[in-house]
C-alpha cells in the first residue's frame, strides 16, 4: 500500500504532466489565428463531394462545417474528422407557401451558420470567426487573417463589401443593383478614419459603429425607413423595420438589402451568440418577401437588430473589391494572380492581390464538378506562390499544413 507521501508525490507528478501537456498544445501566432476560423459550407447533392474535396485546397487545415439536407453517415463523419471537418444537417423546405417564393434549399443556406454554431458548441470546439459563402466560394486566408486582426470577435460583426441594395421611391434608379457605395452599412469603429477626403463616388457616408445596429442605421439613414402612402399620394416615413414591400403598394421599402452569397461574408462568434437560434429560424421560415438564402439571412440578421460592416480597406480603396471581384471571367482573375506572382503587378493589381478575401468560382459555368475542383486547385497554387514570393507569414509560420500541402 502506498503511503500518503507517495500518493501526494504521484499526484504532483501527474499534475505536472497534465500541465506540461496542456502547455504544449497552446498555439501562438499564425497557427492560433487559423485555429480561430471555421468555414461553413451549405452542401447538397453531388456538390457534397466537390465542396468537401475542393475546399481542402484553400482551407489549409482550418475547421469546416458542411450543412447537408440529411444527416451524414458515421463513415463520412469519421472521414471528415481526419481533415478537421464536421457535418451538420438542416431540412430543406418543400411545401407551400414556401415554394411560391423560395427554393427548397434556401432555408438551409440561410440557417447554415447558426446550425454550425450550435454543432460546434455541442462538440466543445472553440472558434472566433465564421466564413460563410456558397459551396463554390473559396477564401484566401492570408487576406482573411490580415483583415480580422482589427476586429473583436466578441462583438456582433456581419462583414462584407459586396451587397445587393434597392432604394426608396425617390431613388428608384438605384433599384436592383449590386451597389456597394450606396448600401446602408457601417464602418468599423476601431480603425483610424481620416476626415478628408471621402472617397469619390460614395453616395452615403457610413457611420463608424461597434456594433453596427439597426437602431443606429435607422437613425443615420432615412432610406432604411418604411414608407407609407398617404391619402394625398405622397410617401412618408412610417417605421424602421426589416426591408419589405407589400403586394398592394401601400407600403414601400427596399425589397433587397443583402450580402451576395457567392461573394460571402464573415460572421463573428459574438453575432451568432447574440441572435437566438429559434428566433432566427422563425424569421427564415416565415419570410416570403425576398428570394435566396443570402437575402434571407441578411434580412433576418437585420430583424434581429444588426446591420452589415464594410472593411476600411475597400472603402478607402474603391478599386479594391475584397469579397469577390465581381463578375470577372476566370481568365482575367488568373492573369491577375500570375502578374502578382511574377511581380509585374501595377498598384491596383498589388492591392487586389493583397486584399482579395474571397472568390465565387461559379461552378455552374464549368462543364463538370471535376473541372471546378481543378480550377480551385490551380488558383490555390498561384495564390500560394504569390504568398511565398511576398513572404507572407501564412506560408512562413503556419505549423501544419504549409502552403501547397493540399495543392
Amino acid at each position: 500500500m502506498k503511503t500518503g507521501l507517495e500518493a501526494a508525490a504521484n499526484l504532483l507528478l501527474l499534475s505536472a504532466i497534465v500541465c506540461c501537456a496542456a502547455a504544449a498544445t497552446v498555439k501562438h501566432g499564425i497557427q492560433a489565428e487559423l485555429d480561430s476560423i471555421v468555414a461553413v459550407i451549405p452542401a447538397g447533392g453531388p456538390h457534397n463531394e466537390m465542396a468537401m474535396r475542393a475546399s481542402r485546397h484553400w482551407r489549409k487545415g482550418i475547421k469546416a462545417v458542411y450543412v447537408a439536407e440529411l444527416p451524414s453517415t458515421k463513415e463520412r463523419i469519421l472521414e471528415g474528422r481526419r481533415h478537421n471537418e464536421f457535418w451538420g444537417d438542416y431540412p430543406d423546405i418543400w411545401d407551400e407557401p414556401w415554394g411560391r417564393v423560395h427554393r427548397p434549399f434556401d432555408s438551409r443556406a440561410a440557417m447554415a451558420p447558426f446550425v454550425a454554431h450550435q454543432l460546434l458548441k455541442r462538440e466543445g470546439v472553440d472558434y472566433k470567426w465564421m466564413l460563410y459563402g456558397d459551396d463554390d466560394t473559396m477564401w484566401f486566408l492570408s487576406a482573411v487573417l490580415d483583415l480580422l486582426r482589427d476586429y473583436d470577435s466578441e462583438l456582433p460583426y456581419f462583414i462584407s463589401d459586396m451587397y445587393y441594395f434597392s432604394a426608396p421611391p425617390d431613388q428608384m434608379h438605384w433599384r436592383n443593383g449590386m451597389l456597394q457605395e450606396g448600401a446602408t452599412r457601417c464602418l468599423p469603429c476601431n480603425v483610424t478614419i481620416p476626415d478628408e477626403p471621402w472617397p469619390l463616388g460614395h453616395n452615403w457616408v457610413p457611420p463608424p459603429a461597434c456594433p453596427c445596429t439597426k437602431e443606429l442605421l435607422c437613425d443615420k439613414d432615412y432610406r432604411m425607413w418604411e414608407f407609407a402612402r398617404e391619402p394625398t399620394g405622397r410617401w412618408s416615413k412610417h417605421n424602421c423595420t426589416a426591408p419589405w414591400e407589400d403586394d398592394e403598394g401601400d407600403y414601400y421599402k427596399k425589397w433587397m438589402y443583402s450580402i451576395d452569397g457567392g461573394s460571402g461574408a464573415i460572421l463573428s462568434r459574438g453575432l451568432l451568440e447574440g441572435i437566438d437560434h429559434e428566433e432566427m429560424e422563425r424569421c427564415v421560415r416565415n419570410h416570403f418577401v425576398v428570394y435566396g438564402g443570402d437575402a434571407l439571412i441578411s434580412h433576418c440578421i437585420w430583424s434581429a437588430g444588426y446591420g452589415m460592416t464594410q472593411p476600411m480597406q475597400s472603402y478607402f480603396k474603391p478599386h479594391v473589391q475584397m469579397f469577390d471581384m465581381g463578375r470577372w471571367e476566370r481568365r482575367p482573375f488568373m492573369n491577375m494572380l500570375i502578374d502578382a506572382t511574377e511581380g509585374t503587378c501595377n498598384e491596383v493589381c498589388q492591392a487586389q492581390a493583397k486584399w482579395q478575401v474571397s472568390k465565387h468560382i461559379r461552378s455552374r459555368y464549368f462543364n463538370n464538378l471535376d473541372a471546378t475542383e481543378a480550377y480551385i486547385k490551380a488558383v490555390s497554387h498561384l495564390h500560394d506562390t504569390y504568398l511565398i514570393r511576398v513572404g507572407h507569414p501564412l506560408c512562413a509560420e503556419a505549423r501544419q499544413p504549409p502552403c501547397g500541402l493540399y495543392s
